[in-house]
């Protein structure tokens, strides 16, 4: 929310189209990715391997509460 408000976008065109967004497939675009990339972290150590999904997740805008139970479900 912060880059888009950073590139001009009103508050108000933020809050509508982010109620467009359907919560399942918000949580199944997360878990895909999470579920990715931990595939490709693979060599790593299991703290530094939740660190990086953790941070990529984060770059990709997702919340840090998501971000926790995805990688959970990713690591299993």
């Amino acid at each position: 929310m912060h880059g888009l408000k950073l590139k001009g976008v009103s508050a108000y065109c933020i809050k509508k189209a982010l109620n467009t967004i359907d919560v399942d497939d918000y949580l199944a675009t997360l878990q895909k990715l999470a579920n990715e990339k931990w595939k490709l972290l693979k060599g790593n150590q299991p703290l530094a391997r939740k660190f990086k999904c953790r941070q990529y997740l984060l770059h990709k805008g997702f919340e840090s509460s998501l971000i926790e139970d995805a990688i959970k479900v990713a690591s299993s």
